[in-house]
Parts: C-alpha cells; structure tokens; sequence
C-alpha cells in the first residue's frame, strides 16, 4: 500500500506513533505541494490528540508559512479548516474553536463526511474539557460514543469521561511520541519492488521518446 494509505490508515485506527512515523518520514523528504499539506495537517491532527501543544504549534506554524508562499494561500488554507480550529484552542479561545468546528464540519461534502464531522466534534469535546468547560465536553464526548462506536474516537472519547467522572486530568495527561529515525515506511521487498518500477518505467518512456522520434522522422520523410 501506499504511504498515504497507510498514514491514513494509522491515523484512523488510533496508531498515533506510527502516524507520526510516516507523516515525519514522508515530510523529510520531497513530497507534492497536496501531500506535504496532507501529512503536515494529519500530523498537527495526531498532535493534538495526544494533547502535545508545543509540537502541534510548531506544526501549525509550518503550515502557516509554506500555505503563505502559495499563490492560492487563501483557498488551501480554506480546504484545511482544523488548522484554524488548532489556531483558536492554541490561542484558548474556545468560542473561536466552537464556530471553526461548525464550520469544519459543514465544509465535509465527501465520501467520508460522517466520519469528518464526528473528528470535528471529537475536537470540539476536546478543546472544551482542556480549556475549562468540562460539562460541554462530556455531552459531546457523549454524542461521539453514540454516532461512531467504533471509532478511535470513540475510544479516546470513553478515556475522556473517565477523567470527568473521576476529576482527573492526569488520565488523559499529554502522550509525548518521538520520531523513530530508523523507521522505514516501506519494507526491503516493497523498496525493492518500487525501484524496479521506477526503473521500468524509465526505459518504457526512452523507447516511447526514441518511437516518437523515428515516426516524427519517417513522417517528415514521406511528406
């Protein structure tokens, strides 16, 4: 599977050091302007899970700065609403996060839609139990159990009403994950099958370049 794939899949199933593996493994080298924002805001997403401020401000900083070297800042910026949602609970304007939550959720026109606005009101709960509005953020906790049961969310979600119930923070106290830099996205038998394919398709396109050329030429000849 891709790296894509399998950051997603990461991501989705609660995995949150192998996630951060990939998308700190992938940003490392030279991803697509699309993929490199992908990583970048799956990254800022999984730090905020884990509750780790200072990576998640560093991540939203980046972002901030490569999104303002683009000609469509405003429209990349745009299609990434949790970054300005992750803006406001940084700055602990938690008003701010709940209107970027509505707005996050109503943007969510894809297949996974209903899984987007269920993320947008994990992190709504979130941002309300660690900025001080604990009765809110068990109602939404709550209502993120019952729409997806079986989501990571939903998990994370139980472990949240656990420290209300029991008023205790350190429960869901901040989960610090490193980068493993000997971590390899692909395996050796993977690598190798992608070089290969690298490679063929190299020669493919110098005879599809050199068949061109001779048909240019006979062209030119019989014309």
């Amino acid at each position: 599977p891709s790296a894509t794939y399998r950051m997603m899949a990461s991501y989705y199933s609660g995995e949150h050091a192998e996630t951060v593996n990939i998308c700190t493994k992938m940003l490392k080298g030279k991803p697509g302007a699309a993929q490199k924002l992908l990583y970048t805001v799956v990254l800022a997403r999984t730090y905020f899970e884990l509750g780790d401020n200072e990576k998640l401000r560093a991540v939203c900083t980046s972002f901030s700065a490569y999104t303002f070297t683009q000609r469509n800042c405003e429209k990349l910026r745009a299609k990434y609403p949790v970054m300005e949602f992750f803006a406001h609970y940084l700055g602990g304007d938690l008003a701010a996060c709940e209107e970027a939550a509505k707005k996050g959720m109503a943007a969510e026109t894809r297949v996974y839609a209903k899984l987007a606005a269920v993320q947008s009101k994990f992190f709504h709960a979130v941002a309300s139990y660690r900025l001080g509005n604990a009765p809110k953020a068990q109602i939404l906790f709550e209502e993120v159990i019952y729409e997806a049961p079986k989501t990571h969310f939903a998990r994370m979600a139980h472990t949240y009403l656990d420290a209300i119930a029991l008023e205790d923070a350190n429960i869901v106290a901040c989960a610090e994950v490193l980068p493993d830099e000997k971590f390899e996205v692909y395996n050796k038998r993977t690598r190798t099958y992608l070089k290969v394919r690298r490679i063929i398709l190299a020669v493919l396109m110098i005879i599809l370049g050199i068949s061109l050329f001779w048909l240019s030429m006979l062209l030119i000849y019989i014309s």
